[in-house]
């Protein structure tokens, strides 16, 4: 009897430890979309930073961008960039000329670019990886978890082109379009991309490989104009028009109408690997409407009516912020009030950190709420 009691006790510790195990892999995958040495120190490298600032100070003007890099924060003016610890310390400045400055970020990598300009420039959560001068005008630009920075630019004699270069700043492909305006383009697998084009038959999503010269197909959306391309945890792409949002299967041609928006006007967008949040107004002016959590499939989880003015809205960690006038609003996956922060009235931008919190940009702060 003692004897089965001491298996039945280590098969229970056994199971205990697989369940755990389990847990932690899906915890890093859900963070940085892969599951690899370097995937996981800086998941543990998020978990040490216990100290994290409660207001991360930089230099400014009225175009400053701001980005969370795998918990550090990045700032970049038309002439600054500044990128500062967890515990808000100088880690990297260099002066700029930029037109227009931009960031887009993926949870370890974040890259800056002039927008109409040729400057880009990529960031891990500890330094500048790489910065070049592109030949062309940049037109939009995108980064994965992996490095790949997918920058999209003017091309004479085409409509566009895309350039992908890994976390070292080599280039490793080059499409140009011929057919239709280039708008944007995102990694959505370890050498898949997906390119956005606006065409005479309409929105058009191509699939190519970073190791094949031929087109692996497209998907054609024909009387709309899709915005954006988000890629889910899952390599799941969403198409986000100003009408509707689309499953799109590109290498099978195929783009499957999941939520429609009812004669809404897309009027905020917050994407983050696990769902997306809209904000729509029934009208083009005015802010009467709606916010709208779709899931995996583009799939509805949560509606909430809305008559207040959206600053601007993130999503991440399970939580959407809303910044209002008169503060920040911060809701669960399922639109439920959590908290209101009325010392974030004033505030023109909302950005979620590594740790889910989210920062709150002033014009020469940001301040943190979690």
């Amino acid at each position: 009897m003692e004897e089965k009691s001491k298996k039945t006790f280590i098969i229970i510790v056994i199971a205990l430890v697989i369940l755990a195990l389990a847990a932690f892999v899906g915890a890093v995958i859900r963070q940085s979309g892969t599951f690899s040495l370097s995937a996981v120190e800086d998941f543990l490298s998020g978990i040490r930073h216990t100290q994290r600032a409660e207001e991360f100070f930089f230099d400014a003007d009225s175009k400053t961008v701001c980005a969370d890099v795998n918990g550090s924060f990045l700032a970049c003016s038309a002439a600054k960039v500044q990128l500062l610890s967890p515990e808000g310390t100088k880690l990297y400045e260099e002066n700029l000329l930029l037109d227009s400055p931009a960031v887009t970020a993926s949870d370890r990598y974040a890259l800056v670019y002039d927008l109409g300009g040729t400057y880009a420039a990529l960031f891990s959560g500890k330094t500048l990886l790489w910065s070049k001068t592109m030949e062309n005008v940049i037109i939009s630009a995108t980064v994965d978890n992996s490095g790949h920075a997918v920058i999209c630019t003017q091309e004479t004699g085409y409509k566009g082109s895309v350039n992908v270069f890994d976390k070292n700043g080599k280039a490793l492909y080059k499409w140009s379009s011929g057919s239709g305006y280039v708008l944007t383009a995102a990694m959505t697998g370890t050498a898949d991309l997906a390119v956005l084009t606006l065409g005479k038959e309409g929105s058009v999503i191509t699939a190519l490989n970073l190791n094949e010269e031929a087109e692996k197909g497209s998907a054609v959306i024909a009387e709309d104009m899709v915005v954006e391309l988000a890629v889910m945890y899952n390599g799941e792409l969403l198409a986000v028009s100003d009408q509707a949002v689309y499953s799109v299967e590109p290498e099978k041609e195929k783009a499957e109408l999941r939520y429609t928006f009812d004669g809404g006007h897309l009027a905020g967008l917050g994407v983050c690997r696990e769902y997306l949040t809209l904000y729509l107004r029934d009208y083009s002016v005015g802010n009467v409407g709606r916010l709208v959590v779709l899931g995996s499939g583009g799939k509805e989880e949560a509606t909430l009516s809305n008559d207040q003015e959206v600053r601007a809205m993130a999503c991440g960690g399970g939580s959407v912020y809303v910044l209002r006038p008169e503060g920040l609003q911060v809701l669960s996956r399922k639109l439920e009030q959590n908290q209101v922060y009325e010392n974030a009235a004033g505030a023109g931008n909302v950005i979620v950190l590594a740790d889910g919190s989210a920062a709150v940009i002033f014009s020469h702060s940001a301040q943190v709420f979690s």
